[in-house]
């Protein structure tokens, strides 16, 4: 049976909130555990509960201020190197989301345009005011691109051919011993 998608909102009624906070607690205490056994690292959770004065840690006090005492010691460098905090991440998501955005628009581009060029390919007409291109040099660009492609496809393949080939004159062999056998 499938799980239907929890909405993240802040849970109003007490008992579900507190047997919400019970589960998801204990699964990342088993997730911790298990990232720790796995991966042969050094781990440490500290949970803290309104209802509980004191905090739950895992996987024990002394174990967690080694740990804690560990990343302390580490450069401000260091200890910042993988952290992020709300601004950077969505910073570095933006830009991702950005140049996911660029790509695409190029290859939408690039689609319109090899569209056109077929459709000229076929009707011989183009109607240059169809096309949804900010600047015309691009469709310029875009088949100097093509014939770049094709040369290079051309190039390697007069070169795989050129290793193919049977150099004739480098083989002794005489023509009337050979017969054609035909069905």
């Amino acid at each position: 049976m499938g799980r239907r998608k929890v909405e993240i909102a802040y849970i109003t009624n007490n008992s579900n909130r507190r047997l919400t906070f019970r589960r998801r607690k204990n699964g990342i205490m088993k997730m911790i555990k298990e990232l720790s056994i796995l991966c042969g690292i050094e781990a440490c959770a500290i949970i803290s509960d309104e209802n509980h004065h004191e905090a739950e840690v895992w996987p024990s006090p002394t174990e967690v201020v080694n740990v804690l005492s560990r990343f302390k010691n580490l450069s401000e460098h260091e200890q910042g190197k993988r952290m992020l905090d709300l601004e950077s991440y969505l910073k570095q998501r933006i830009e991702k989301t950005q140049d996911q955005y660029h790509k695409l628009k190029m290859e939408n581009k690039k689609k319109e345009m090899a569209g056109y060029i077929e459709k000229y390919m076929c009707t011989k007409e183009f109607n240059f005011g169809d096309a949804h291109l900010t600047n015309p040099n691009d469709f310029t660009d875009f088949i100097n691109e093509q014939l770049k492609e094709v040369k290079q496809k051309l190039d390697s393949m007069d070169f795989q051919a050129q290793e193919d080939s049977i150099d004739f004159d480098d083989i002794d062999f005489d023509p009337n011993e050979f017969y054609l056998a035909t069905p």
